[in-house]
């Protein structure tokens, strides 16, 4: 069946769809462009081949399982998924509709690879889109550069959680399953055995590999071939080639695409903290804070330093803890948190302290970058309201500061979108919430960022380990 068959047999007397366009092709389904009419919303659908189509009552009841389940993704690097059904003996699938391109695309015109600045912020948040999903027990199984979505300002949107399981059917054979996107399955994927989350961090390595280069590691002449270079084949120096890749960020790409699983990074959450750290190192030292190098004129004619607060009697004074204040070998126990509404730090406060922290108080942006020298907390929180300098600036100024840079950052931001999470990202920060997010997610981030998993590549590591071998180069 053609697309113009497919097109007119599914919207045929379709009275809840309306077509408006193809946003996208595959070998075995079409993307549309319509409007939902109940909801008077545009979305995407996707309608699979008739040969694809799902009739097995067994198969139905995975893949509406896995819908379900993706609908428990909360997070705004992965594209909600709305519903599955049946028409006129077609399956199909709506789902949020992602204004953009896809990353393939992207890299169709730059066949040398985007800069490394922008290839970190979208690396970092396919990490945190990943992480999301993993969270609740989803891998994707199918990551790849076309079902990344970049949207303005270098928005990211993460297509088809969870789909490639459901539509998973044991009885194919090794050509139909190599039918998929053998350029980035993980070496256990492509023999056929189990696997896990750490398949969906090799894709990402994959996917990495390729924004940075320009091209995937191994091509072939035909689908099975490129899926055991995989297996049996070295990941290509390419990176070597490139001046302006730092070690460190080669080493995080070569550890991702590890043949062993056990070498790769633990979890989409470590691969991305390594690639947080890797964008401080390109930073560091580079930007200036945002009031910089001119103050606005009624502060008066001399210019304070970046890092401090601006002269005046009436600034508020921080509020400490004295029993724990300083105390030697604390720092990772202690947050400062900075929030302009009382009620909210308050709230902020008390969530904060009920959890074992010691907490320390800031009410602008200026204060806050005052403080952070002398107090040394091991994370800041930061509402992205604060008069003074906005959270996202504040931001900006701890990264451009080495004797900061390595802090992490958490940024509260309203009615948090795509949009606000991708400039905080690009910003420098570790991670954003939604300011009206719930008790628990707030101090699970909290606890996340205050003690991060070992990331360290170890001494002495190298190309060698993304090939599973250990340093006598046995597996």
């Amino acid at each position: 069946m053609n697309e113009k068959e497919l097109l007119q047999q599914f919207f045929a007397g379709n009275a809840r769809y309306q077509y408006l366009d193809v946003i996208g092709r595959g070998g075995m389904s079409v993307v549309f462009r319509g409007i939902d009419l109940e909801l008077d919303e545009v979305i995407a659908i996707k309608v699979l081949a008739q040969s694809e189509s799902i009739a097995e009552p067994e198969q139905l009841i995975r893949f509406k399982r896995e819908i379900n389940l993706n609908r428990k993704i909360k997070h705004p690097n992965v594209a909600r998924l709305y519903e599955y059904g049946t028409r006129n003996g077609l399956s199909y699938i709506t789902m949020e509709f992602i204004p953009g391109t896809d990353l393939k695309k992207i890299l169709e015109d730059n066949t040398m690879g985007l800069p490394v600045k922008r290839a970190l912020t979208i690396l970092r948040q396919i990490c945190l889109g990943t992480q999301a999903a993993h969270s609740h027990g989803i891998i994707h199984r199918d990551l790849k550069s076309s079902n990344v979505v970049i949207g303005p300002e270098d928005t990211v949107a993460i297509l088809d959680f969870g789909l490639a399981r459901a539509k998973y059917n044991p009885n194919l054979t090794m050509d139909t399953v190599m039918l998929g996107t053998p350029h980035y399955m993980a070496p256990e994927q492509a023999v056929g055995t189990p696997i896990d989350h750490r398949a969906d961090i090799y894709s990402i390595g994959v996917i990495a590999f390729e924004v940075l280069c320009g091209e995937v590691p191994f091509t072939g002449d035909n689908p099975i071939a490129v899926a055991y270079k995989h297996v049996t084949d070295r990941i290509p120096d390419t990176l070597e080639y490139f001046p302006e890749m730092r070690p460190r960020l080669k080493n995080a790409v070569y550890k991702a695409l590890a043949k062993n699983p056990e070498v790769r990074f633990a979890t989409a959450a470590q691969f991305e903290a390594e690639l947080a750290a890797v964008q401080r190192e390109y930073t560091s030292g580079a930007l200036r804070a945002v009031k910089d190098p001119e103050p606005p004129k009624p502060r008066g004619p001399e210019k304070p330093p970046a890092s401090t607060a601006p002269k005046t009697d009436s600034r508020p004074v921080a509020v400490l803890l004295p029993p724990r204040r300083q105390a030697p070998g604390t720092r990772h126990s202690r947050v400062l948190l900075v929030e302009a509404d009382s009620e909210r730090r308050r709230l902020r406060r008390s969530q904060l302290v009920e959890a074992g922290y010691t907490v320390l108080d800031a009410s602008d942006g200026f204060e806050a970058l005052e403080m952070l020298p002398r107090v040394q907390p091991g994370l800041v929180v930061i509402d992205v309201r604060v008069p003074g300098m906005s959270g996202f600036d504040v931001t900006r100024a701890i990264r451009s500061r080495e004797d900061l840079s390595v802090l992490p950052v958490i940024l509260l931001v309203p009615d948090l979108d795509r949009q606000a999470y991708a400039y905080g990202i690009q910003c420098g920060a570790n991670d954003l919430l939604d300011a009206a997010g719930s008790e628990e997610e707030f101090t699970q981030a909290a606890s996340g960022r205050l003690k991060p998993d070992a990331l360290e590549m170890p001494s002495g590591s190298s190309r060698a380990d993304s090939n599973g071998e250990g340093t006598d180069g046995t597996a």
